[in-house]
């Protein structure tokens, strides 16, 4: 019987000190300090999952607030290739700034900060970002096989998940609205030893959107 994995994909608290600007993989700090948020999400996630969060500063400070908040995994874990898109020289930069440089090399995007096969100055295209996240997460399926994990991570990662479900596409994926503290998820099995199958159930939900989940 093909065991599945359910992956919740978290994206981390909401950044603080950069408004307006765009941060990418900068090693920026959130605001971890909204109690009844963090335990609305701690109730809505799986009991005895493991804990995997980015090397991000951002991701590790809000798994320690749901920590907090009564979220109780069974291991923690830290994968920095779970970290967000880096924009190289654009980092810290405004974001009509960013979007006039993207727009002048040609790569401006509808959905995304800029077109995901272009790598912008001293940074990776998502398409990069892409191919390291999803090499994490096939490694996390294979180890914690039939297991639940709850994975602390951004925007960009949690995109990038998405666009592998059944009947998904890069610009379906690219147009999602991840909001901060909310939960995507997403189940993977094993097939063969060289294919996965990925279900997206349900993205961005808030633990205190109302409705059941399963």
């Amino acid at each position: 019987m093909t065991e599945t994995t359910t992956f919740w994909w978290v994206r981390h608290a909401p950044v603080v000190g950069f408004d307006g600007r765009r941060y990418g993989a900068l090693d920026v700090d959130c605001d971890t300090s909204d109690t009844l948020a963090f335990q609305a999400l701690a109730a809505l996630l799986p009991a005895r999952a493991v804990l995997v969060t980015s090397a991000l500063r951002r991701a590790v400070r809000t798994a320690s607030a749901l920590e907090r908040a009564g979220f109780q995994p069974v291991e923690r874990h830290e994968d920095a290739a779970l970290g967000e898109q880096s924009f190289g020289e654009w980092q810290g930069q405004p974001t009509d700034a960013v979007a006039r440089a993207a727009a002048t090399a040609g790569a401006g995007h509808r959905h995304w900060i800029v077109d995901p096969e272009y790598t912008p100055p001293g940074g990776e295209s998502f398409r990069a970002l892409e191919a390291r996240v999803m090499r994490s997460v096939r490694d996390l399926l294979r180890r914690f096989r039939g297991q639940a994990l709850v994975v602390v991570s951004h925007g960009g990662p949690i995109r990038a998940a998405c666009m592998h479900g059944e009947g998904w596409s890069l610009d379906r994926a690219l147009s999602l609205t991840i909001r901060n503290l909310s939960v995507t998820r997403i189940d993977g099995r094993v097939e063969t030893p060289d294919r996965e199958v990925w279900q997206v159930r349900w993205t961005g939900r808030l633990g205190t959107d109302h409705g059941q989940v399963a």
